[in-house]
Protein backbone atom coordinates (compact mmCIF):
# COMPACT_ATOMS: atom_id res chain seq x y z
CA UNK A 1 0.00 0.00 0.00
CA UNK A 2 1.41 3.38 -1.01
CA UNK A 3 1.73 6.11 1.56
CA UNK A 4 -0.37 9.19 0.78
CA UNK A 5 1.80 12.26 0.42
CA UNK A 6 1.02 15.04 2.91
CA UNK A 7 2.60 18.50 2.87
CA UNK A 8 3.32 20.85 5.81
CA UNK A 9 5.04 24.21 6.15
CA UNK A 10 8.74 24.18 7.00
CA UNK A 11 9.08 25.66 10.51
CA UNK A 12 10.58 29.15 10.30
CA UNK A 13 9.74 29.41 6.59
CA UNK A 14 5.94 29.19 6.73
CA UNK A 15 4.23 30.12 3.47
CA UNK A 16 7.53 29.91 1.56
CA UNK A 17 8.62 26.25 1.77
CA UNK A 18 6.70 23.00 2.27
CA UNK A 19 7.96 19.54 3.18
CA UNK A 20 6.24 16.21 2.55
CA UNK A 21 6.09 13.07 4.65
CA UNK A 22 7.95 11.38 1.74
CA UNK A 23 10.96 13.65 2.24
CA UNK A 24 10.37 16.08 -0.63
CA UNK A 25 10.81 19.83 -0.18
CA UNK A 26 9.41 22.54 -2.42
CA UNK A 27 9.32 26.30 -2.56
CA UNK A 28 5.79 27.63 -2.90
CA UNK A 29 6.42 31.41 -2.91
CA UNK A 30 9.18 33.93 -3.53
CA UNK A 31 10.21 36.79 -1.24
CA UNK A 32 7.95 39.08 -3.27
CA UNK A 33 5.00 36.75 -2.61
CA UNK A 34 4.90 35.38 -6.17
CA UNK A 35 3.48 31.84 -6.28
CA UNK A 36 5.70 29.00 -7.46
CA UNK A 37 5.84 25.24 -7.03
CA UNK A 38 9.44 24.09 -7.40
CA UNK A 39 10.81 20.86 -5.92
CA UNK A 40 14.32 21.01 -4.52
CA UNK A 41 17.10 18.51 -5.13
CA UNK A 42 19.24 18.19 -1.99
CA UNK A 43 23.03 18.12 -2.19
CA UNK A 44 25.15 15.41 -0.61
CA UNK A 45 26.95 16.50 2.52
CA UNK A 46 30.59 15.25 2.59
CA UNK A 47 30.02 13.92 6.12
CA UNK A 48 27.01 11.89 5.00
CA UNK A 49 23.37 12.80 4.61
CA UNK A 50 21.68 15.32 2.37
CA UNK A 51 21.18 19.05 2.87
CA UNK A 52 19.32 21.99 1.37
CA UNK A 53 19.84 25.74 1.49
CA UNK A 54 16.63 27.54 2.41
CA UNK A 55 16.50 31.30 1.86
CA UNK A 56 13.89 33.99 2.44
CA UNK A 57 14.53 37.73 2.43
CA UNK A 58 17.91 37.99 4.20
CA UNK A 59 17.53 34.76 6.13
CA UNK A 60 19.51 31.76 4.84
CA UNK A 61 19.87 28.32 6.38
CA UNK A 62 21.67 25.09 5.40
CA UNK A 63 19.62 22.25 6.84
CA UNK A 64 19.57 18.48 6.80
CA UNK A 65 16.55 17.12 4.87
CA UNK A 66 15.78 14.58 7.62
CA UNK A 67 15.85 17.40 10.20
CA UNK A 68 13.27 19.42 8.24
CA UNK A 69 10.97 16.41 7.84
CA UNK A 70 11.11 15.60 11.56
CA UNK A 71 10.63 19.24 12.63
CA UNK A 72 7.53 19.58 10.46
CA UNK A 73 5.85 16.27 11.34
CA UNK A 74 7.14 15.36 14.83
CA UNK A 75 7.91 17.27 18.02
CA UNK A 76 11.03 19.38 18.36
CA UNK A 77 14.07 17.35 19.41
CA UNK A 78 15.29 17.21 22.95
CA UNK A 79 18.75 18.57 23.66
CA UNK A 80 21.48 16.58 21.86
CA UNK A 81 19.02 14.67 19.63
CA UNK A 82 19.71 14.28 15.92
CA UNK A 83 17.77 12.74 13.02
CA UNK A 84 18.37 8.97 12.76
CA UNK A 85 17.42 6.50 10.04
CA UNK A 86 15.62 3.24 10.89
CA UNK A 87 16.93 1.47 7.78
CA UNK A 88 20.41 3.05 8.03
CA UNK A 89 20.17 4.71 4.60
CA UNK A 90 20.77 8.46 4.64
CA UNK A 91 19.03 8.76 1.26
CA UNK A 92 15.65 7.62 2.67
CA UNK A 93 14.01 10.77 4.04
CA UNK A 94 10.51 9.33 4.42
CA UNK A 95 8.89 10.18 7.75
CA UNK A 96 8.26 6.51 8.59
CA UNK A 97 12.05 5.92 8.35
CA UNK A 98 13.09 8.82 10.61
CA UNK A 99 13.23 9.35 14.37
CA UNK A 100 15.00 11.60 16.87
CA UNK A 101 17.92 9.77 18.46
CA UNK A 102 21.38 10.30 19.89
CA UNK A 103 24.57 10.85 17.92
CA UNK A 104 25.80 7.38 18.90
CA UNK A 105 22.58 5.83 17.52
CA UNK A 106 23.20 7.68 14.27
CA UNK A 107 26.81 6.47 14.03
CA UNK A 108 25.95 2.85 14.82
CA UNK A 109 22.88 2.60 12.61
CA UNK A 110 23.84 4.58 9.51
CA UNK A 111 25.58 2.90 6.60
CA UNK A 112 27.92 5.81 5.85
CA UNK A 113 29.36 5.50 9.37
CA UNK A 114 29.50 1.68 9.44
CA UNK A 115 31.65 1.29 6.35
CA UNK A 116 34.75 3.16 7.43
CA UNK A 117 37.79 1.88 5.57
CA UNK A 118 40.97 1.73 7.59
CA UNK A 119 44.59 1.15 6.74
CA UNK A 120 45.41 -0.33 3.36
CA UNK A 121 41.69 -0.86 2.55
CA UNK A 122 41.37 2.86 1.92
CA UNK A 123 42.62 4.13 -1.42
CA UNK A 124 44.31 7.14 0.19
CA UNK A 125 46.98 5.39 2.21
CA UNK A 126 50.66 5.28 1.33
CA UNK A 127 51.43 2.70 4.02
CA UNK A 128 50.84 -0.97 4.61
CA UNK A 129 50.30 -2.52 8.04
CA UNK A 130 53.89 -3.85 8.11
CA UNK A 131 55.26 -0.34 7.47
CA UNK A 132 53.23 1.03 10.38
CA UNK A 133 54.50 -1.73 12.70
CA UNK A 134 58.05 -0.88 11.64
CA UNK A 135 57.45 2.83 12.32
CA UNK A 136 55.99 2.09 15.76
CA UNK A 137 58.92 -0.22 16.65
CA UNK A 138 61.44 2.38 15.45
CA UNK A 139 59.77 5.13 17.48
CA UNK A 140 59.84 2.94 20.59
CA UNK A 141 63.60 2.47 20.04
CA UNK A 142 64.09 6.25 19.96
CA UNK A 143 64.72 6.80 16.24
CA UNK A 144 63.92 10.47 15.41
CA UNK A 145 60.65 11.22 13.66
CA UNK A 146 62.28 13.19 10.84
CA UNK A 147 64.46 10.20 9.93
CA UNK A 148 61.39 7.95 9.69
CA UNK A 149 59.52 10.63 7.74
CA UNK A 150 62.28 10.69 5.11
CA UNK A 151 62.52 6.89 4.99
CA UNK A 152 58.77 6.37 4.40
CA UNK A 153 58.23 9.56 2.36
CA UNK A 154 55.79 10.99 4.94
CA UNK A 155 55.54 14.19 6.94
CA UNK A 156 56.86 14.42 10.48
CA UNK A 157 53.27 15.09 11.59
CA UNK A 158 52.14 11.77 10.06
CA UNK A 159 54.88 9.93 11.94
CA UNK A 160 53.95 11.75 15.15
CA UNK A 161 50.26 10.83 14.74
CA UNK A 162 51.17 7.16 14.25
CA UNK A 163 53.41 7.22 17.34
CA UNK A 164 50.77 8.87 19.53
CA UNK A 165 48.07 6.46 18.31
CA UNK A 166 46.04 9.20 16.68
CA UNK A 167 46.15 7.34 13.37
CA UNK A 168 46.67 3.64 12.66
CA UNK A 169 45.60 2.88 16.24
CA UNK A 170 44.25 -0.51 15.15
CA UNK A 171 47.87 -1.68 14.54
CA UNK A 172 49.50 -2.96 17.73
CA UNK A 173 53.17 -3.93 18.09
Amino acid sequence: MRTKERWKDVPGFEGIYKVSNLGKIKRIATSAGKKMNRLFKPYKNPKGGYKLRLTHKRKSLNVCVAHIVLLAFKNKPLKYQVPCYKDGKVTNHKLKNLYWGTMSELHVGTECFRKVARGPRTNRTQLKNDNVRSIKRSLSRGIPQHVLANKFNLTVLSISNIGRGKTWKHIVI
